[in-house]
C-alpha cells in the first residue's frame, strides 16, 4: 500500500534529462573552412555557434571523414575528443560550443591533409552550417617549424636585436 502511494511521487521526481529543446534554436560551424598546423600542441576549438531560446536539450552529432585520396584519417593524423556534444537549456540566446581537435604529427613531409566535420544530426535545433573542411598544414617540410615549433616571436626579436645592434 505505501508503495502504490509513493510510486507516483517518486516517478514526478525523476528527470531522465531528455526534456528536448521545443524553442526556436539554430546549431552551425562558425565557418565553412579552418586550417590548423600539424604542430600545434594541445587542441583546437572548431566552433559550433548556438542562437535562439532553449527550453530544453540540444544534442548535436558530429561525424568526420577523409577528404580526397590523401585525406586525413582520424586517429591517425588527428583526435577528436568528443563527436556528441549537449548543450542544456538556458535563456541565453547565443553561446558557442567548440568540436575539439588534437593534430597528431607523423614526421613525414605531405602536401596538406583534410578532412570534414559534418553535423549529422541536432535534436532540438535546425542545421545552419552543416560542414566545416578541416585542413592540417604540414610542418615537416618547413626546417624551422620541424625543429622548433610556432616560437616565433623570441627568435624574431633576437634577429633583429643581433643585426641592429651588430654588423654582420
Amino acid at each position: 500500500m505505501l508503495l502504490a502511494i509513493a510510486l507516483p511521487f517518486i516517478w514526478s521526481c525523476s528527470d531522465n534529462g531528455d526534456d528536448i529543446n521545443t524553442g526556436q534554436c539554430t546549431v552551425g560551424f562558425a565557418s565553412e573552412e579552418v586550417e590548423i598546423n600539424e604542430a600545434t600542441s594541445g587542441y583546437t576549438n572548431i566552433p559550433i555557434n548556438v542562437s535562439g531560446l532553449r527550453n530544453g536539450a540540444v544534442k548535436i552529432k558530429i561525424e568526420a571523414a577523409p577528404v580526397g585520396e590523401n585525406g586525413a584519417v582520424e586517429g591517425k593524423h588527428y583526435l577528436i575528443t568528443d563527436k556528441t556534444l549537449n548543450i542544456n537549456a538556458d535563456t541565453l540566446s547565443t553561446g558557442t560550443l567548440n568540436v575539439e581537435v588534437k593534430t597528431l604529427d607523423d614526421n613525414v613531409i605531405n602536401d596538406p591533409r583534410q578532412f570534414t566535420l559534418t553535423i549529422v544530426s541536432a535534436k532540438g535545433a535546425e542545421i545552419k552550417t552543416q560542414k566545416t573542411t578541416v585542413t592540417i598544414k604540414d610542418n615537416d617540410g618547413d626546417t624551422y617549424l620541424a625543429f622548433f615549433g610556432t616560437s616565433v616571436m623570441v627568435l624574431y626579436f633576437v634577429d633583429n636585436y643581433i643585426r641592429n645592434n651588430y654588423d654582420i
